[in-house]
């Protein structure tokens, strides 16, 4: 069984500290850095350097489309304070400033999410759970499930698409002509998947295969990775205090 030098545990950990610190408004700077170091312990965790660019394109013009309608849409309360001019164009800095901050938190929130969404080891993380008595077999196993179904449908989908254009027909196929199948695939994996929960007799005294506890090497990697966050923090904090 390959073993990657973080475990799944402590790199949902990151995440979820991640997604805490981002709620506070003044943490914008230290969210953005974050999501870099996110981004790149994600490529050393195995996401392929196209999909980082897909990623990375995907994420800025998202991000890009909603500071514009920040910035070009203001609310009537930030309308006050200093004026300056671009290329024409009358903006007030308090508007500048609020779109910025908006803009920042939702690129680091998204090219964080889907960059580590794409390496997280989903197995590892609830198997080790339930080795370890965090969550009980019934509910992992039926977690699993959900998971493995939403990637069913997504090669359903593929399917579809193929079988669609396999036919050469001159009949365009709507949106709700490709989820008709879509559904009845959903159904028959979902009734696939509760017998065979049902035929395991799952029980708290189950054996595993595999053993997913966490090694030494991956504890002080999380060490060197929590150190290298603080560190990163601390920066941050010095340099962009607000």
């Amino acid at each position: 069984m390959n073993r990657k030098l973080i475990h799944a545990h402590h790199f949902f950990i990151i995440n979820i500290i991640f997604y805490i610190m981002i709620i506070f408004p003044k943490t914008k700077y230290l969210a953005f850095s974050w999501a870099i170091f996110l981004f790149i312990l994600s490529l050393s965790m195995g996401l392929s350097i196209l999909r980082a660019f897909k990623i990375l394109l995907f994420t800025l013009a998202f991000s890009v489309t909603i500071f514009f309608l920040f910035l070009f849409f203001p609310s009537n309360e930030l309308k006050t304070g200093e004026v300056f001019s671009v290329f024409g164009f009358s903006f007030f800095k308090v508007v500048v400033e609020n779109a910025m901050t908006n803009w920042l938190r939702l690129w680091s929130i998204s090219v964080a999410s889907i960059s580590t969404a794409n390496v997280l080891n989903t197995d590892e993380l609830f198997f080790y759970w339930m080795q370890e008595k965090k969550l009980p077999k019934k509910l992992g196993y039926a977690f699993l499930m959900g998971v493995y179904s939403i990637k069913n449908l997504k090669k359903e989908w593929e399917l579809i698409n193929l079988n669609i254009s396999l036919r050469n027909s001159s009949r365009k196929f709507s949106f709700s002509d490709r989820l008709f199948p879509i559904l009845v695939s959903a159904f028959r994996v979902s009734l696939r998947g509760a017998m065979s929960l049902y035929s395991r007799g799952l029980s708290e005294e189950k054996m595993f295969y595999y053993c997913h506890e966490i090694t030494m090497p991956q504890s002080l990697y999380f060490k060197l990775l929590v150190l290298a966050l603080i560190l990163i923090s601390l920066i941050v904090f010095h340099f962009f205090p607000y």
